[in-house]
């Protein structure tokens, strides 16, 4: 039986390489990590996983790593499954820190305890009409930085892998959400709501929509990767902590 921390990295680093495949993007690797890039400046760029334990023990390895995304044959940011402290402190001298933390989260499909629905709130899931208007919340809210090009969407219409919603108040489009299915796994990502329509429950309903979406595809488990601002949520929904990541960035680059 897989661990639970193998099955929430696994669907997450699966995302990105369906992505980059599907988008023709550049993928490699690099000292037992993979990494996706899209070399046109759009999202996605990541190194992911951690270095094989026994080679990044030998002298200059990391500063090798370093060096690497320093002169840009791999992407500037790492996600990276608990660095744990002796690492991290040996990532920071080569100028490689944590930007930002996620926590790794699980929930089966007999724990899920879904929200109240709200009538005032419209949730259309796979229309692709929606994905240009999916699109624009997404850039906004989520991936201020590197923006999702186009042929993402392309990507997303093409593959059953992927199962897009958006959220409507009234006539006004406030939130999206996205589910990503691979080996019994559901992963949830690109929740966002628009910053105006925050604190009335929107992001509650298409969350537990999402979740719902996931269990109803068959799924054995539902997966996320969430920051903090949204733990109280996830926990009431019935998801467990199981692990925890950093996004690592070069500084400078």
């Amino acid at each position: 039986m897989r661990k639970e921390e193998d099955i929430i990295t696994g669907n997450l680093f699966s995302f990105y390489h369906r992505i980059a495949e599907l988008c023709g993007y550049e993928r490699g690797e690099l000292e037992g990590c993979s990494y996706v890039w899209n070399r046109k400046g759009s999202w996605p760029g990541y190194l992911l996983g951690s270095p094989e334990p026994g080679r990044i023990a030998e002298p200059g390895r990391i500063q090798e790593i370093a060096r690497a995304i320093r002169t840009k044959r791999v992407p500037a940011f790492w996600i990276m499954e608990n660095p744990g402290r002796e690492l991290y402190g040996r990532l920071e001298e080569h100028g490689i820190r944590a930007v930002k933390q996620w926590d790794g989260m699980i929930l089966n499909p007999d724990q899920f305890t879904p929200a109240d629905p709200d009538p005032a709130i419209t949730i259309r899931s796979g229309d692709p009409a929606t994905l240009e208007k999916w699109l624009q919340i997404v850039n906004k809210e989520v991936v201020t930085g590197a923006q999702i090009g186009g042929e993402v969407l392309e990507a997303f219409a093409s593959s059953g892998d992927f199962h897009w919603m958006v959220a409507y108040l009234g006539d006004q489009l406030v939130s999206t959400g996205m589910v990503f299915s691979e080996g019994g796994i559901g992963g949830l990502y690109m929740l966002a709501t628009r910053s105006s329509f925050r604190g009335r429950g929107i992001g509650t309903a298409v969350f537990s929509e999402m979740t719902a979406a996931a269990i109803r595809q068959g799924n054995e488990a539902v997966v996320l990767h969430g920051t903090g601002i949204g733990k109280k949520i996830y926990l009431r929904t019935g998801f467990r902590e199981v692990n925890s990541y950093s996004v690592l960035w070069y500084l400078g680059l």
